[in-house]
């Protein structure tokens, strides 16, 4: 069994068997921390971006796509 990449658990805060709500969870609050218009720092940019590319990693992702299902078939109208 190959070793669990932790880098983006770790850019969170969190462990990598957390549960997706804190996953989601961490992830605002640190886009939040780090976004360069509330966080004034010359490195908050930069952190900002990691933080949202630990949003599009493809592993993440794919726990993302599992807690938030959107059927693609039916209508939109009511």
């Amino acid at each position: 069994m190959a070793p669990v990449e932790t880098e983006y658990y770790d850019l969170l805060g969190v462990a990598p068997d957390v549960n997706d709500t804190d996953l989601k969870k961490a992830y605002r609050k640190q886009a939040i921390k780090f976004h360069p218009d509330k966080n004034p720092s010359p490195d908050a940019e930069e952190k900002f971006k990691d933080i949202r590319d630990v949003g599009a990693h493809p592993g993440l992702q794919h726990r993302k796509d599992e807690t938030y299902t959107i059927p693609l078939t039916g209508s939109l109208e009511t």
